[in-house]
């Protein structure tokens, strides 16, 4: 939550402190996303689910990163870290673990 606020918080002073601007939104669709992936998976424990799940929460991730960078490339490099540990936590929801990019 760390890397989001000081990141959001980069990118609201880069807009004009306006919170209607594209790469603010686009992290509030993330956080829904993540939300509503958690609920599936820790909740329900849809687990087929929560598998394809885990594409949408990465993508939307990767989306907000770049959104930040293009907006304000500190405030990219700050939310970084949180696709590179979606990347490596995804890995135990693939079918099979590639060697390269899960070990």
């Amino acid at each position: 939550g760390l890397l989001r606020t000081i990141s959001s918080f980069l990118i609201w002073e880069a807009m004009g402190r306006q919170f209607l601007v594209l790469p603010l939104m686009v992290m509030m669709v993330h956080l829904s996303i993540g939300d509503t992936w958690n609920y599936i998976n820790n909740q329900q424990k849809l687990r087929g689910t929560s598998v394809a799940g885990v594409a949408f929460v990465w993508t939307s991730a990767a989306s907000v990163v770049a959104l930040y960078y293009q907006a304000l490339p500190l405030a990219g490099k700050i939310l970084a870290p949180s696709v590179v540990w979606l990347s490596i936590a995804s890995c135990q929801w693939l079918p099979s673990r590639p060697l390269i990019l899960c070990y």
